[in-house]
């Protein structure tokens, strides 16, 4: 994505003449889930466009009840918005808003306000990818779990379930779908028994994918319920990669990650084009945002030969990279042989041990980098980096920029 040109505010004043005046700070407000991570990833986003382009202050407008025409709306007066996914009523009414707004995941039709821009998760792309791990490992079963009751809140739901379906009957397979009985409704305590049956009489091995890492979590508990074995007789893999309720998740959940960070990046940027540009554009921009990565856990990992080593292996860097571990180490922990250690991930082909040591440890420079104001030094130190020199080239041969532009903002990953 291409960023909206940079404006210097230090740029000196001709002679005899007054200094520029200092950009005017931008007031803008944002509305997403707060409690889940794409929620927080879009919030980190946004930020991260303006720390490095535009003065801005930020309000979560969850924190400011009262509507527009609370106290709140008439004394700090916004210059835009940007608003992600389950308005509230206020932001719906039929009273015109007449503040630029910018959409993720929200239809303009749902606002009474000028739309800069949409901006739509890849539904295709997600459920696609998910398919597409499925057919590779040669399953022979497939099925879907959506939300439990549908309704305008959660479309993707049967976006995702659309999508899937139709990458598999691409390949001549059929998919099995949950669908509750309408008299449950939302109720846990009803829908797991019935879950728990329907899990149990799927043709196995299966591949299933959920809506959301929620329904994820719920279908891993009704299979521990009906006995069915993960993944050993269904490989479950959901979308979201909420550690919230990945990890904890037992076993612990593999998970599509949706950009939602890029999507935010992204969000700011159009908002703070219109805004300096102080006009609408006439034809609103439509994008959608892609997925960040697949990450694989235990609820699908194959764990026939190499993969039941490797799967314990990235489990323990996951959780060791940044105390300085070395492959010694990892097959240590794990009572094998440095040799066999190389020969399983070798066979399993993605990656070496050393490679995803210094895949997490990166990973944690990065959120680190974008989560506080550490020197850069302490920073690798504290990821299990000797050399800052070493990190600076490993972290650019990574993320394609240095790791100040990346805490700038400047660059997009």
């Amino acid at each position: 994505m291409k960023n909206a040109p940079d404006t210097d505010a230090s740029e000196s004043a001709a002679p005899g003449s007054e200094a520029a005046a200092p950009p005017r700070t931008l007031r803008i407000g944002v509305w997403a889930r707060q409690q889940q991570k794409w929620g927080r990833d879009l919030i980190a986003g946004v930020f991260r466009y303006t720390s490095g382009h535009a003065p801005c202050e930020i309000q979560f407008l969850q924190l400011h009840p009262g509507g527009w025409d609370g106290s709140f709306f008439r004394h700090w007066k916004p210059d835009g918005l940007i608003l992600g996914c389950e308005l509230p009523p206020w932001l719906s009414s039929p009273r015109r808003i007449d503040r630029p707004v910018v959409l993720v995941n929200v239809r303009a039709t749902q606002v009474n306000a000028p739309v800069v821009a949409e901006l739509w998760i890849d539904e295709r792309a997600i459920a696609r990818g998910v398919a597409e791990q499925f057919l590779r490992r040669s399953l022979p079963n497939f099925a879907y779990v959506g939300e439990p009751e549908p309704n305008p809140e959660n479309g993707f739901s049967e976006l995702r379930r659309q999508f899937f379906e139709g990458r598999l009957r691409e390949s001549g397979r059929t998919c099995e779908v949950f669908r509750a009985p309408p008299e449950i409704g939302a109720d846990w305590g009803l829908e797991e028994p019935e879950l728990a049956k329907w899990l149990s009489e799927l043709p196995k091995p299966c591949g299933l994918m959920t809506c959301s890492d929620k329904r994820g979590k719920a279908v891993l508990d009704a299979c521990r319920v009906a006995g069915v074995r993960v993944p050993e007789q269904i490989s479950v893999i959901s979308v979201d990669n909420d550690p919230v309720f990945c990890e904890t998740a037992m076993p612990p959940l593999s998970s599509v990650e949706p950009d939602s960070e890029a999507a935010g990046y992204r969000a700011a940027e159009l908002l703070c084009r219109a805004l300096a540009s102080g006009e609408v554009p006439e034809k609103r921009t439509a994008e959608t945002y892609a997925t960040k990565a697949f990450v694989e856990r235990a609820s699908s990992q194959d764990y026939k030969g190499a993969a039941r080593l490797v799967a314990a292996a990235r489990d323990y860097i996951r959780r060791n990279a940044c105390a300085g571990i070395r492959t010694a180490d990892v097959a240590r922990a794990l009572k094998v042989s440095v040799r066999l250690l190389h020969l399983r991930f070798s066979e399993v082909g993605d990656t070496t041990v050393h490679g995803e040591i210094e895949r997490v440890r990166l990973d944690r420079v990065r959120e680190l980098l974008r989560t506080t104001r550490l020197p850069i030094g302490e920073i690798g130190t504290s990821c299990g980096f000797a050399s800052e020199a070493n990190l600076k080239v490993l972290f650019k041969r990574r993320f394609g920029c240095t790791m100040r532009d990346w805490r700038r903002g400047g660059e997009q990953s």
